[in-house]
C-alpha cells in the first residue's frame, strides 16, 4: 500500500488555527475519536433514533456543502454530485464510487469501500454506515 499526500486543498489560518477546504472551514480529528463519540451517542440513544438525527442533519449539511462547493468550484448538475463524491472519499470517510445515476429520477447508486465505521465497529451483524443516508 502506497502512502500519498492528500489530494485534496487545505489551507491553515495562521492566526486562528482554521482548516479550510476549498471554500468550508474542516475539522481535522483522529477517526477514533469521532467514531467513539459516535458509539457513545448510538449507545444512549439507539441506533435506529440517532439514525433519524443524523439523517436531518446530514441531509441538511450535504445542501450546504455542495451549494458552497459548487459555487466555489463553478460546478452544475452531476458535475456536483460526482465532486461530492470524490471529496467525501479524498477526506478519508471511506470510498464511495457512483455505480448508476439517475439525473431524471433524481437517484444514484453508490457503493460504500474502506468505511471508517466499518474499520472500528467490525462486523457486527447490521449496518453501521446510517450516518450517511442524509448525504445523499
Amino acid at each position: 500500500m502506497a502512502k500519498i499526500a492528500p489530494q485534496l486543498p487545505i489551507e491553515v489560518d495562521s492566526e486562528t488555527g482554521v482548516w479550510t477546504s476549498d471554500a468550508l472551514p474542516m475539522l481535522y480529528v483522529p477517526r477514533h475519536f469521532f467514531v467513539n463519540n459516535h458509539m457513545g451517542i448510538e449507545e444512549v440513544l439507539g441506533a435506529d433514533a440517532y439514525a433519524e438525527i443524523l439523517y436531518k442533519a446530514g441531509y441538511k449539511s450535504a445542501w450546504h456543502w455542495c451549494e458552497k462547493e459548487a459555487e466555489c468550484h463553478g460546478l452544475q448538475g452531476v458535475a456536483v454530485f460526482e465532486h461530492y463524491m470524490k471529496r467525501l472519499s479524498q477526506r478519508g470517510w471511506g470510498l464511495f464510487k457512483i455505480q448508476d445515476i439517475d439525473i431524471e429520477k433524481g437517484t444514484a447508486s453508490v457503493k460504500l469501500e474502506h468505511s471508517c465505521f466499518v474499520y472500528v465497529y467490525g462486523k457486527v451483524g447490521r449496518k453501521v454506515d446510517y450516518m450517511f443516508t442524509g448525504w445523499f
